[in-house]
């Protein structure tokens, strides 16, 4: 037979295990309820960062679309400009102010005869810096547009 001590400290021992392990299932439960409330947060929170990010993108996409429509009518422009100069319905002129001539050699209406116009070997290089001024100016005002998108995006 077994000694009435180890009976006592047998009772003793399975009842602490069993207090241990219910009190642990309990504080688990409250823990777990408190995981779920985090998880179910942390989703809402997710989902609301997914439908910035899907608005930001949309609006990133309506910026490059216009952005690449704006370049396009510049650069028809830019190329019918230079259609019309080679054709010479139009001329690309300087403003610059030229040095007054004599009296004497002016024509008999007083105006001067002199015009500036720029030199035809330098309307290719006139025609690509216009371009690439157009170019610029659209990607900085789409990088403007793409910060405010962000900034309004950030919580």
């Amino acid at each position: 037979m077994i000694n009435p001590v180890y009976r006592y400290l047998a009772v003793l021992v399975i009842g602490l295990l069993i207090g241990w392990f219910v009190n642990g299932w309990r504080l688990e439960a409250g823990y777990s309820g408190q995981l779920a409330e985090q998880r179910a947060e942390d989703l809402t929170n997710y989902s609301r960062q997914v439908a910035l990010y899907k608005t930001s993108l949309e609006r990133s996409e309506v910026s490059r679309s216009d952005l690449n429509q704006r370049l396009m009518e510049k650069e028809h422009e830019i190329s019918s400009l230079s259609v019309r100069v080679a054709s010479g319905t139009e001329r690309l002129s300087v403003r610059a102010r030229c040095p007054r001539m004599p009296t004497t050699e002016a024509n008999a209406g007083g105006v001067e005869a002199v015009t500036t116009e720029l030199d035809p070997s330098a309307r290719p290089a006139y025609f690509a810096l216009r371009s690439g001024i157009e170019r610029t100016e659209a990607l900085l005002k789409f990088c403007q547009t793409e910060l405010e998108a962000r900034s309004d995006t950030q919580p």
